[in-house]
């Protein structure tokens, strides 16, 4: 469901929340420090949905995240000075990942569909208990691991397909130029 979403929808949903956010700091007299907070967490998804190396449904599903890490940023006021923060390396992480993956749908083991799992987990099991993002980020980089050690895998075994095809077609023209040299005459 989030990769069918259009960019500008994600984009017009997500200014309509920026838009509720500002409001409810006017009503509720929210503080500076969580104004700003607030604030810089709108700014690094805004950054994220304007990023051109990722897929608009990359963009999409990612979009997703952005209520739960303003939560995690409003529970640990040093979310933007640790860089080792959890929550922080499992959205770096995706949007790495992100840039490069294929957000086909039919692949289902594939980085999407891994990432999208991870969206949903957050979106219905996380409450303000943070080591959430702790766990989703090492199954993650386990995740990545083994998929990148598949793909050498596969892309070694192509390789090596294409060298024994081309040994294959070689050898032929070896017999065909052999049987030629001997058949000419006759």
């Amino acid at each position: 469901p989030f990769a069918q979403l259009s960019l500008d929808s994600v984009k017009e949903n997500f200014a309509e929340q920026l838009a509720r956010l500002s409001e409810i700091i006017k009503e509720q007299k929210v503080n500076n420090a969580d104004a700003d907070i607030i604030d810089l967490v709108g700014m690094l998804f805004e950054f994220i949905l304007n990023d051109n190396t990722l897929p608009d449904s990359v963009k999409a599903l990612l979009s997703h995240l952005h209520t739960p890490i303003l939560k995690v940023a409003l529970l640990d006021k040093k979310f933007f000075f640790r860089s080792k923060h959890p929550a922080r390396r499992l959205l770096n992480a995706m949007t790495q990942a992100g840039a490069l993956c294929n957000a086909d749908e039919s692949d289902e083991h594939g980085v999407f569909s891994k990432m999208q799992s991870i969206v949903d987990h957050v979106l219905q099991h996380f409450d303000d208990d943070t080591s959430l993002f702790e766990t989703l980020l090492d199954d993650f980089n386990d995740f990545l691991d083994n998929y990148s050690r598949k793909s050498r895998v596969v892309e070694k075994r192509s390789v090596e397909t294409a060298k024994g095809r081309e040994r294959l077609r070689e050898a032929r023209q070896a017999v065909t130029r052999e049987i030629i040299d001997r058949t000419w005459n006759r």
